[in-house]
């Protein structure tokens, strides 16, 4: 899958590799700091929230860049997160599935749901800079693509 960049339809242009992007992890407390450090020690500007609904109002308010959402949130399915976000953010960011199920499983629920990319746990660092070269266009993020 490719997604245009810097199009009026996904909120304008992209900013530089070295960002730093705003980010927001949306996923139960241990993972969300643990995936806050790393994204913190890769330079970028990162915000949590535990559920669904403190996501999705996180995401109105502050507008940012990249969005992690767990596929199994406490109050609704990541899935359900996506379209809202979806139909509700005036600015476009990259969603990213991450969860511990099998792609298979969910990668077809996943992009119809308006998700971008997919990671499976434990993510690896270097997929982490995956996602933040698809946000700035470059190639090297295919194996994370939906």
């Amino acid at each position: 899958m490719t997604r245009a960049q810097g199009t009026p339809e996904n909120g304008g242009g992209m900013r530089a590799m070295s960002g730093p992007y705003r980010v927001v992890i949306v996923d139960g407390p241990e993972i969300a700091s643990t995936l806050r450090r790393l994204l913190e020690m890769l330079g970028q500007q990162v915000e949590t929230a535990n559920t669904g609904r403190d996501g999705i109002k996180l995401v109105m308010e502050t507008q940012p860049d990249v969005v992690f959402a767990q596929i199994k949130l406490p109050d609704m399915d990541g899935f359900q997160f996506a379209r809202e976000v979806r139909s509700g953010c005036a600015k476009r960011p990259v969603l990213v599935a991450h969860t511990g199920y099998n792609k298979s499983e969910v990668a077809k629920e996943a992009k119809e749901a308006g998700f971008d990319l997919y990671m499976q746990k434990p993510m690896p660092i270097e997929d982490l800079r995956g996602v933040f070269s698809f946000v700035a266009g470059e190639s090297g993020s295919e194996q994370i693509l939906l």
